[in-house]
């Protein structure tokens, strides 16, 4: 798998832009006072020259390693603009207008630009211009990721999208970032809306923002607690993920909690029970404007009773808000939600229970569960899929992260690979994490593991984690956001192809975990991008 000088950049996390485009006020750079013009000649030998009024080149602090290209001109022209940085060249275009506004994108850190501009009138006249900049370094806590393998020929086009401390970047095949967006909290899911290109992002439990390439905010949601100008959203918390509906509206993750008897020990089954406030993940959508449309509250839809690993654990919640010193048991854990719009199917991943499941968004019923059968009762043990084929490798998912559905009808996730053992039995040693791919029969009620990948590695990633189908090439982007057992290296993405082979590898030795990854196509330009 997720889908901006200090004070502009704080205002662009934290709050709606007040202008219509945003103004930089660098002193000279890439400022052209008296551009050289040149012109065409004309049907009686003339020439005919299109004057450029102004025209000038500065970064834009809101997003990293972007800038503004404006040019006026004397009468409505079309642009015709060469971009040149760190030995990549690319061509971009605006349609007639007398003032022009262009944000350039790709960029590469402390790198001279160099950009042509051409002008060209409705009549034919032509002006030309030449404009340089030379960017910024990269900020503490946005560094280039480390590239072990890239094959471009094999790979999927575009720019990989990971977290960095503090915001986001993305990164070209070289591993180079060509574009970061800073916050003040950690980003979880970040995702992309077509065909706007608006990037959306789940900012850890705090907040979550709809941006522009140019790092406007375009909807920051929040809840009452939020200090920042902000779209109201009657919820308690967000957490972990955002998708886009067809409709226009958005799913996302909120929390709840009950004083109910539950578990004291995953280990032991005889163990007494206790009341303990156990908390609930609740599915949400809303619109746009932070109107709550539905709530699904998974106690109601699950049994409440069933644990897994780490049920009984509140570390996640114990910490957080006004639940913070109380005793909150995180008994499902949802980490990924995804739609269907075939089936109207909203799938919620739940790392805690073992499991993935899946409910009609019309009905709100719960239509399987894909997981262990152990400890499921009546009536959701009629719900559990059965594994057809089994084979004799065949194994369960466990903790896994990541879960979506793919254009397909499948349904990729990363199974971490904890524990490898239901709740109360011995834990299983020296488990390792791999990518897989299953297929839903909601008839037969039985789902085939169609694909998987990462065994042969060995490696173990106790949490996060994500796999994406990238729909040009069907190779897969495989995120180990969390990895042990390669030291120096805390954080491994993987492009590779359906066989196997890998074409694409990069790691960071920063200590960072990467919760997840994407790999996005045709937004930034440039040669493989």
């Amino acid at each position: 798998m997720r889908n901006l000088a200090a004070l502009a950049l704080l205002v662009a996390c934290h709050g709606k832009d007040t202008s219509d485009t945003p103004t930089d006020h660098s002193e000279t750079d890439g400022v052209t006072d008296t551009p050289p013009e040149t012109g065409t000649t004309s049907e009686t030998g003339g020439t005919e020259t299109l004057a450029i009024t102004s025209a000038e080149l500065v970064e834009n602090t809101m997003a990293g390693l972007t800038a503004w290209l404006r040019v006026s001109t004397a009468e409505a022209s079309s642009l015709s603009i060469d971009v040149s940085v760190a030995g990549k060249g690319w061509t971009l275009t605006d349609a007639e207008a007398t003032d022009h506004e262009i944000l350039v994108l790709g960029l590469r850190a402390d790198s001279d630009v160099a950009i042509h501009v051409t002008a060209t009138s409705a009549g034919g006249a032509v002006g030309t211009t030449d404009l340089t900049l030379h960017t910024s370094p990269l900020p503490q806590g946005v560094a280039p990721v480390q590239v072990a393998t890239s094959d471009p020929s094999r790979m999927e086009p575009g720019v990989t999208v990971l977290p960095t401390p503090g915001g986001f970047m993305m990164v070209d095949e070289d591993g180079q970032p060509c574009w970061y967006f800073r916050m003040n909290v950690g980003a979880r899911e970040i995702g992309l809306t077509r065909p706007d290109n608006h990037i959306l992002v789940v900012g850890e439990r705090s907040y979550l923002l709809e941006l522009d390439l140019a790092g406007r905010v375009v909807h920051r949601w929040a809840t009452d607690r939020d200090q920042v100008e902000h779209t109201p959203l009657a919820l308690f918390v967000t957490h972990h993920d955002i998708q886009a509906l067809p409709n226009g509206n958005f799913l996302t993750l909120s929390e709840e909690r009950r004083m109910l008897p539950h578990p004291t020990s995953e280990s032991v089954r005889s163990a007494p029970w206790a009341d303990a406030w156990v908390a609930g993940d609740v599915v949400v959508e809303f619109q746009p404007d932070g109107t709550i449309v539905s709530q699904w509250k998974l106690l109601d839809m699950l049994d409440p009773d069933r644990i897994a690993y780490d049920s009984v654990r509140g570390d996640f919640w114990e910490n957080f808000g006004a639940w913070r010193g109380d005793d909150v048991h995180d008994w499902a854990h949802a980490n990924a939600i995804s739609y269907d719009p075939t089936t109207d199917t909203i799938l919620v991943s739940l790392r805690h229970q073992d499991a993935v499941i899946g409910f009609d968004r019309g009905t709100g019923d719960l239509l399987w569960i894909l997981g262990n059968p152990v400890d499921w009762v009546a009536p959701w043990d009629a719900k559990v899929l059965a594994p057809d084929p089994r084979p004799a490798d065949f194994r369960y998912p466990w903790h896994q992260h990541g879960a979506q559905f793919t254009p397909a009808g499948t349904i990729t996730m990363f199974d971490n690979g904890n524990y490898g053992v239901p709740a109360y039995y011995p834990k299983q040693p020296d488990r390792i994490s791999r990518a897989m791919e299953v297929r839903i029969d909601p008839v037969a009620m039985t789902y085939e593991t169609v694909w998987t990948w990462g065994d042969e590695l060995e490696l173990f990633s106790g949490s996060m984690g994500d796999v994406d189908l990238l729909p040009q090439t069907d190779n897969r982007l495989v995120m180990y956001g969390n990895t042990s057992g390669i030291a120096p290296r805390s954080a491994v993405v993987y492009e590779v192809t359906r066989s196997g082979d890998i074409v694409w590898e990069a790691s960071t030795s920063s200590g960072l975990a990467w919760f997840r990854g994407a790999r996005w196509t045709g937004i930034i330009p440039g040669p493989g991008r």
